[in-house]
């Protein structure tokens, strides 16, 4: 498998945050009692394995860092989202996330082609334009 740019920067910022906080993979490991390995989180700032949303969500909680900080959308996935929900109702703005969610969580959710085909697909439930 041959990791995309978004796995790339993804795993480099992951790094970069750890680091910062003077902390080695073993360090981790040891400071969270194995709940992440030094294995797990070493491949996926080698970027040699996807992580779930929920699981970077976790990890970034761990650190103490919202999500966002370690993701780099690119700037039409961001503006389509932003696009999509201004108008849309709280309960829409929820029923989004969740399918966000499910859909990133999918083995295929690896480049940024999918999410804008994932964005669209949400514009057209919620009535927008794709």
């Amino acid at each position: 498998m041959t990791a995309t740019p978004f796995a790339l920067t993804f795993g480099d910022r992951l790094r970069k945050v750890r680091e910062a906080r003077g902390q080695s993979l073993r360090d981790v490991q040891i400071d969270t009692s194995g709940k992440w390995t030094i294995a797990m989180v070493g491949s996926w700032e080698r970027a040699g394995r996807n992580a779930t949303v929920a699981r970077a969500n976790d990890l970034c909680e761990y650190y103490g860092i919202p999500l966002r900080e370690v993701l780099d959308p690119s700037p039409l996935v961001s503006a389509a989202f932003v696009s999509i929900t201004r108008s849309a109702a709280p309960a829409e703005k929820e029923r989004i996330r969740r399918l966000l969610i499910a859909e990133a969580e999918k083995p295929c959710w690896d480049s940024e082609w999918n999410g804008v085909l994932v964005i669209a697909a949400m514009a057209e439930l919620i009535g927008g334009t794709s």
